[in-house]
C-alpha cells in the first residue's frame, strides 16, 4: 500500500505536478494559463505525499469543478472524496456543478453520494471519444 495523502490547498505552485496528474490520468488536458487561472481563485485543492501531487480537484470560484483525477496507484482510498468535500466545505451553500463520463458509474457514484444530482444528458460531450456526459448540480 502506497503511503498516505494529506490534503491541502492548492496553490500556483503545484500547477506543474497537478497537470502532470492531469495528463497521466485524463485525456481531457488544459493548458497553463487555464490552470494558473483557477489556481488563483484559490477553491481548488491537491492530494500530497511529501512534495508529490497525487491528486487534485479543480474548481472555479463560480462552483464548476473543472477537473478531478487522482492516480491509479492512490485510488480507492477516499482522496477522491475528501478532495470534493474540502471544496464544497469552502462555501457550503454554493451551487457545484460538473460534467461525468457516462460510463464513469464509480464518479457519478461519488458524485451522487455528495449531493449531486443529473440534470442532463449531453450527446458527444467528449468529443475525442464521442462518449455522451453527464451534467450535475449540488444545490
Amino acid at each position: 500500500m502506497p503511503p498516505k495523502a494529506s490534503i491541502f490547498p492548492a496553490t500556483p505552485q503545484h500547477l506543474w505536478r497537478m497537470k502532470a496528474v492531469n495528463e497521466l490520468m485524463l485525456p481531457e488536458n488544459y493548458d497553463a494559463q487555464m490552470w494558473l487561472r483557477y489556481l488563483k481563485q484559490r477553491r481548488s485543492f491537491v492530494a500530497m505525499v511529501g512534495e508529490e501531487v497525487v491528486g487534485y480537484c479543480l474548481c472555479s470560484e463560480e462552483g464548476m469543478i473543472l477537473s478531478l483525477a487522482v492516480r491509479t496507484d492512490y485510488q480507492r482510498q477516499g482522496l477522491a472524496r475528501g478532495l470534493m468535500t474540502r471544496v464544497i466545505a469552502l462555501y457550503p451553500q454554493q451551487v457545484y456543478t460538473l460534467n461525468a463520463r457516462v460510463s464513469n458509474i464509480g464518479a457519478i457514484a461519488l458524485y451522487k453520494s455528495l449531493g449531486f444530482e443529473t440534470i442532463k444528458c449531453i450527446v458527444g460531450y467528449y468529443y475525442h471519444e464521442g462518449e455522451d456526459g453527464l451534467e450535475m448540480v449540488r444545490v
